[in-house]
């Protein structure tokens, strides 16, 4: 499902040159709508801080992000302390996020990007806290 943004002109007010005139642009920005905003991919310290911080201060409310991790223990701990959803699947996080953070291990990149490499596209951003 796609929403459109308006159209937005780009002017100078009434003192445009002939030259800036005939090179204004129009930009149409198209949005893809995803269940949640944020997926986070490893629920491990550095994750968890950083989810904190995006509640803490309310850049977005709970039900816009989503954790995965392989570990029960740690998506309980993200389920209990923030009240977002979680998974194990990694697939279905990327399917339904817009943007994806990376919080996984250097040793477990490589495995990681393979599983998830054909449901990236155009319409994400993707990020890596890697260290």
């Amino acid at each position: 499902m796609e929403r459109e943004l308006p159209v937005s002109r780009l002017s100078g007010g009434d003192r445009l040159s002939a030259a800036s005139a005939q090179s204004r642009t129009e930009w149409k920005v198209l949005m893809v709508t995803t269940q949640y905003e944020i997926g986070v991919i490893g629920a491990g310290n550095a994750a968890e801080g950083i989810v904190h911080g995006i509640l803490r201060n309310t850049l977005l409310f709970a039900d816009r992000l989503i954790a995965s991790d392989p570990s029960a223990k740690r998506r309980d701990v993200f389920q209990n302390r923030f009240k977002i959803d979680v998974t194990a699947d990694n697939r279905e996080l990327v399917a339904n996020s817009y943007i994806i953070l990376l919080a996984v291990k250097p040793q477990q990149y490589v495995d990681v990007c393979r599983r998830i490499a054909d449901l990236i596209g155009e319409q994400h951003l993707v990020v890596s806290i890697m260290a």
